[in-house]
């Protein structure tokens, strides 16, 4: 990664604008509004941007987390100009050695595309993704309303 770019922390430093613009292009976020972008990192326990020596907004990730035990890895967005370059690999670096995170001990991520960013930091694809996974429920409540249909 260039060493001139600034991986910078908090909600006022992000231009929600671009970052609406590149989740509404991905497969996980299609269409998303600024309004539901700006609730999400609002809500979340950490937002990350990546920005030029001119400030210029280049890359965004977010963190949903307890900052206790568990972390969840999310919107991990680079403009496409700037891809290829370790930016996404140093916004999620600088997530989880951030030191309201540093006794997380499960972070997880979801994705369909980027193995290979995380893999490099140690990330493993996982066929179970928990522990004593009968123990484990989930409700999801777009599913069941559609099953009972």
């Amino acid at each position: 990664m260039n060493p001139n770019i600034q991986i910078r922390e908090g909600f006022a430093t992000i231009d929600f604008a671009r970052v609406q613009a590149w989740l509404a292009a991905t497969y996980w976020q299609p269409g998303v509004v600024r309004a539901v972008v700006e609730h999400q990192a609002r809500n979340s326990a950490l937002v990350i941007g990546a920005f030029t020596p001119d400030g210029l907004q280049i890359g965004y990730a977010r963190v949903v987390s307890d900052k206790s035990r568990f972390g969840y890895l999310c919107d991990v967005v680079v403009d496409e100009a700037h891809r290829g370059k370790g930016i996404g690999r140093a916004m999620v670096q600088f997530a989880l050695k951030h030191p309201e995170h540093s006794t997380v001990t499960t972070w997880i991520l979801k994705t369909r595309d980027a193995h290979g960013v995380y893999s490099a930091l140690e990330f493993l694809p996982i066929t179970n993704p928990v522990n004593h996974p009968e123990a484990w429920m989930a409700l999801r409540p777009a599913e069941n309303s559609q099953k009972a249909r």
